[in-house]
């Protein structure tokens, strides 16, 4: 009897235990950020003038007409993991996009479209010239809520390309702008830069990796990935990280495979060595710094590969070290090269993945501040049972005495 009471109990706290399980769920509706907590410190920059550069977006019609397809498809090369283009073409992490320009917004019948994305079907909203232009430039100021975890393709020159291959992916292709719409665009465009007609026009971004148009399934994705190898994001700091897809319907997309890709802001010969900051690096704001890359990372011990790899015990791994994982041609290389992820290598390689890997995939600007690369550095070395040891005494002083990464 006493024995039938205890199951019975047992049982009893399990069903309660489910109850509140699934009453908290219906009263508890977790809500997106509309930005990032952490942002990235811009560093030699008038902030204020950045934001009114954002404001002011260069129409994309002038250039379509003399823009380059084949760039445009080359730009896209790394969104073939999450998308297909061709007609009756799948859908994957993303929907497919063939046919996209002036198509309505979320027009792909059973893909599951975040709610900012279904609301502009629902308003009626087409993917025109302009509006591809402006999502592919910003996808979360053109399109708050929506689950697009990329920075944006800063350069109007990709974009028209981009959009002009779009364009060819149709059996009846949209029409290009006419003269008269060419002009309204550059008239407005001229509006908006006379009040700076005295002094210096903020100059455009350097370009930034591909960027599309409507969503995977994934709402709320973090922004770009400054944390990884081989890939997207937006925050780079551990390995092989995927890239947000900027080709057409939106998704964060990385392909391993490909080669052609945006060349990166040039920062200069040298690099600050990230060693002297190490030993009192802030460990935890290296940890918030990478909460975004948990989308396409795992960083616990014998986690899974997700759409990067996994990267516990990434700090003073060889480069591209995890079996089994589809890394890209020029991370594979450095593999085979015996290259190892030391705290410079990762300095390097977070500073600007593309410049340091050339033909790597990943899609990110890189983290401009040394301070916030130190801190992610110091935190991923953590992620080992036996921590490689810290700079020494002598490893500073010849690297101070240099200034710069050896």
């Amino acid at each position: 009897m006493e024995l039938n009471k205890i199951f019975a109990s047992i049982l009893l706290a399990g069903i309660i235990g489910m109850a509140c399980a699934m009453l908290a769920e219906a009263l508890v509706v977790p809500q997106e950020l509309e930005q990032n907590a952490y942002l990235v410190e811009l560093e030699g920059a008038d902030v204020a003038a950045v934001v009114e550069e954002e404001e002011e977006i260069p129409s994309v019609l002038p250039l379509l007409a003399s823009a380059d397809p084949a760039a445009g498809e080359g730009l896209a090369r790394a969104c073939t993991t999450c998308h297909t283009f061709e007609a009756g073409g799948d859908n994957r992490v993303g929907p497919n996009n063939w046919d996209i320009v002036n198509a309505a917004m979320g027009h792909v019948e059973g893909f599951g479209y975040s709610s900012a994305m279904q609301e502009r079907h629902d308003a009626g909203d087409t993917w025109t010239y302009d509006a591809l232009n402006e999502f592919l430039l910003n996808p979360r100021e053109y399109m708050p809520g929506t689950s697009m975890a990329y920075a944006g393709l800063r350069s109007v020159e990709d974009r028209a390309n981009m959009i002009a291959w779009l364009r060819t992916l149709s059996d009846d292709p949209a029409p290009l702008p006419t003269d008269e719409e060419i002009a309204a665009a550059t008239a407005s465009d001229d509006a908006e830069e006379a009040p700076e007609a005295e002094g210096d026009a903020p100059s455009e971004d350097a370009p930034a990796e591909d960027g599309s148009a409507e969503e995977a399934p994934a709402e709320g994705a973090p922004a770009d990935d400054a944390s990884s190898e081989d890939a997207p994001a937006e925050d780079t700091s551990a390995e092989d990280a995927p890239a947000e897809d900027a080709s057409a319907e939106e998704a964060p997309a990385e392909d391993t495979t490909a080669e052609a890709a945006p060349e990166p802001e040039d920062e200069g010969p040298s690099i600050p060595s990230v060693l002297p900051l190490l030993a009192d690096a802030d460990v935890a704001a290296g940890e918030a710094f990478s909460r975004a890359c948990v989308a396409c990372h795992t960083f616990d011990q014998g986690g899974p590969n997700r759409v990067g790899p996994n990267n516990w015990g990434v700090v003073g791994a060889a480069i591209g070290h995890i079996e089994g994982f589809r890394y890209s041609r020029s991370m594979q290389a450095l593999h085979d090269a015996g290259e190892i992820w030391t705290y410079e290598a990762l300095n390097a390689y977070l500073l600007n993945p593309r410049e340091y890997v050339p033909g790597t995939t990943m899609a990110y600007a890189g983290i401009r501040n040394l301070e916030d690369r130190a801190n992610v550095i110091a935190w991923l070395r953590t992620l080992s049972d036996d921590p490689i040891p810290l700079p020494t005494a002598e490893e500073i002083e010849a690297v101070t005495a240099g200034g710069t990464s050896p």
